[in-house]
């Protein structure tokens, strides 16, 4: 029997680190766990993510979390876990959420068959994480376009014509708008 895959992401303020992660390794995922907050829900973050990767609502679920109660965190997601069975590897991305919402992230997947990442700031890079806390960089490929940036920070537009310019003509574009 092969393992389901479940891509974890803890939601912050910062979606582009998560759906950077996302675009990278969603072809190794069969599902997504978005574990959120109030606040983020709030402000729509997972939504924004979810439709900037372009997932399915169906292959997503949403873990609601008290972050300021590392105990209520720990047992809500020991909670959806229950609904797992052995055969289920977690892809956990530690790059958002709280400090300390990530490290109990990082101890109840840790009991599961689990893999962990991290995406440094402004790096191009993932970090994998082993049991050693030895790195291994692995080269992010994925490249956002304009629209997907903005609808990551919950922001749409819709235009009936292309908006493809050259680097030359968004330069021309741009020194016109300074002026």
């Amino acid at each position: 029997m092969q393992m389901k895959k479940i891509l974890v992401t803890v939601v912050s303020d910062q979606t582009i680190p998560n759906v950077l992660f996302i675009k990278e390794m969603q072809g190794n995922a069969d599902g997504f766990l978005f574990i959120s907050t109030i606040k983020m829900e709030d402000k729509q973050k997972t939504k924004a993510i979810i439709e900037a990767c372009g997932l399915t609502i169906e292959k997503t679920s949403t873990v609601i979390v008290d972050q300021d109660s590392p105990f209520l965190v720990k047992h809500t997601i020991e909670n959806w876990l229950n609904t797992f069975n052995d055969s289920t590897e977690f892809i956990v991305n530690l790059t958002g959420g709280n400090k300390t919402t990530t490290l109990v992230v990082f101890n109840v997947f840790s009991k599961k068959e689990s893999n962990f990442f991290y995406i440094p700031i402004g790096s191009k890079w993932i970090v994998k994480l082993n049991d050693h806390f030895e790195e291994t960089q692995i080269p992010l490929t994925v490249q956002l376009d304009l629209h997907t940036y903005l609808k990551a920070n919950g922001l749409y537009f819709n235009s009936p014509d292309a908006l493809i310019f050259t680097k030359a003509q968004t330069y021309q574009i741009f020194q016109s708008y300074k002026a």
